[in-house]
């Protein structure tokens, strides 16, 4: 019989970052209301976890988004080992229905146990192409969006202290997926990102990409006086030229952010949000904070309806228009128009907006270990154990790598890809933001009496 040592183990590619604000809250409730016994760790390595602690549960922010994530899975299935998987990126689009479901999942086999949907809208709509799904889906409510029920995110003060400037005006800008559409990011998903928009809105974003680009460096170079935030696509892969920022670092008034600070604590630190395309508009409406869009030439490609919330301007004449009006009356053209538009919006994506979806999650993960309790967990033989144990200590011991960046232009992918993979994740860093989460989940569980 196989010894288990850890209830759960849940396992992020990032230290910080969206999938770690989905998963911290969840392994709260795991520890203090549930008393389980839980594990964090990369999910580069996450084969070697399985092998070494053989947990009652595995939990990882989705199943479908990464390979590292889809490999750990169909492992952890093979192993008999009950698999529980979140969903990353749960804003549907019926459009792109096949490519949400599966993501990069070339198998098309769910191999988790329970996949949970953030809205019972998602769930009817995955139900509708794949019946055959129904026992594998449940709903959790987006419990990446708890986080602005529950805690205090950076304020304007301290971030302009942090980066050392002195501005009263702080405008945000999310970037778009932009770097996606070129060179072996682009090959890599190649089938999948053809499928979902077609060679002629491919060409049709690359041009985009200059426009929104010239607009923002007008913008930047004639409000000397506004400090501009240009926080990266989370999945950008270092190579800036192919993003809609490029050049706009040589401006005085900009930051630019990676993963150095979270998209809320970017939203916090600002008046209000510009973006292409982005979910991350609905945060910035969550924070009570206004948001447009800047779409040059089309407004109508495949894309979350949540850009229906925020006015879309195409001109730079537009843009600096809505920028001056917000500082002089507080106020985006046609923002508040949409205000009906975005509750709806908020409820159709995420189910439940009261920070309580991380402790829904929760209450599934009690039934399903109850449910599985009795499940026999198979031994890995001894050639997979070496392989996976071998993967692990290359991983433990090569984090120098990130301090020579010359590694990041040597033509070995695999060299490349490992050093982008300890700089996403520091199991120290993950730990530092649990003990700070924890402390504000803390006092939500007390002001609402929750145990």
């Amino acid at each position: 019989m196989v010894k288990r040592k850890v209830d759960v183990l849940s396992l992020t590619m990032m230290s910080t970052g969206r999938d770690v604000e989905i998963v911290i809250p969840i392994l709260y409730y795991c520890e203090k209301v549930l008393g389980l016994s839980t594990f964090s760790g990369s999910g580069v390595d996450g084969r070697y976890w399985l092998n070494k602690i053989n947990p009652k549960l595995l939990l990882v922010p989705n199943s479908v988004g990464d390979n590292n994530y889809i490999k750990v899975v169909k492992y952890a299935a093979k192993r008999n080992i009950p698999v529980l998987s979140l969903t990353s990126e749960g804003d549907f689009d019926e459009k792109k229905i096949h490519e949400m479901v599966w993501g990069i999942n070339k198998d098309k086999i769910m191999y988790e146990d329970l996949t949970l949907q953030w809205s019972e809208r998602s769930r009817k709509l995955t139900f509708k192409y794949y019946p055959e799904l129904t026992d594998k889906i449940g709903v959790s409510g987006g419990v990446g969006f708890d986080r602005y029920k529950i805690y205090k995110f950076m304020s304007r003060d301290k971030f302009i202290k942090k980066y050392k400037k002195d501005y009263k005006k702080i405008i945000c800008i999310a970037g778009w997926g932009f770097d996606q559409l070129f060179g072996d990011l682009f090959e890599m998903d190649k089938e999948s990102i053809l499928k979902i928009y077609g060679e002629e809105q491919i060409k049709n974003f690359k041009e985009d990409r200059l426009l929104v680009n010239k607009i923002l460096k007008k913008l930047i170079q004639n409000n000397k006086d506004i400090l501009f935030i240009l926080k990266y696509h989370p999945g950008m892969y270092k190579i800036k030229k192919n993003t809609e920022f490029v050049d706009l670092y040589k401006y005085n008034n900009i930051i630019e952010i990676q993963h150095e600070e979270n998209i809320a604590d970017c939203i916090c630190g600002s008046d209000f949000l510009i973006a292409y395309e982005s979910t991350s508009a609905m945060e910035a409406w969550l924070l009570d904070k206004q948001t447009f869009l800047i779409n040059p030439t089309i407004t109508n490609f495949p894309r979350s309806d949540i850009s229906k919330g925020s006015p879309i301007f195409k001109k730079y004449e537009e843009c600096q228009k809505a920028i001056d009006n917000f500082y002089t009356v507080g106020k985006i053209p046609w923002f508040e128009e949409k205000d009906e538009i975005r509750k709806e919006i908020i409820k159709n994506i995420i189910e439940w907006d009261d920070g309580k979806n991380h402790i829904r999650v929760g209450k599934i993960i009690k039934e399903f270990l109850e449910k599985t309790r009795n499940r026999k967990i198979k031994k890995t033989n001894l050639i997979n154990y070496l392989k996976h144990y071998i993967i692990h200590i290359i991983f433990e011991k090569t984090r120098f790598i990130t301090k020579y960046s010359f590694i990041s232009k040597i033509p070995i992918k695999k060299l490349r890809v490992l050093k982008y993979c300890h700089e996403i994740y520091y199991h120290n860093r993950f730990e530092a933001l649990k003990i700070k989460y924890y402390l504000y989940l803390d006092i939500f569980y007390d002001k609402r009496h929750i145990n």
